[in-house]
């Protein structure tokens, strides 16, 4: 998302990213929706923390058979490695 948001929002301050997450969000699940229809596959590296949020892309995208995963670090000195090396 963080790429979306330095590309829509050049000038935004880091900082501010939160207060445009949501609609860059919703941008993303829009495009996603346009890969399905086309079937092409899609990847969302999102933080579904909670069951709702999974529950919610599930519904939006059933109608195209897509099957969903969560995936989680088995502890938290891996999932913290795995954050220094992406960033």
């Amino acid at each position: 998302c963080d790429e979306w948001v330095l590309r829509l929002f050049p000038s935004l301050p880091v900082s501010n990213f939160l207060d445009v997450g949501p609609q860059v969000k919703s941008l993303i699940l829009d495009v996603t929706g346009s890969f399905l229809r086309h079937n092409i596959s899609v990847l969302l590296d999102f933080s579904f923390w909670s069951k709702t949020e999974r529950e919610e892309v599930r519904e939006r995208f059933g109608e195209y058979g897509v099957r969903t995963w969560y995936v989680q670090a088995p502890s938290e000195d891996i999932r913290i490695q795995r954050v220094i090396q992406r960033n």
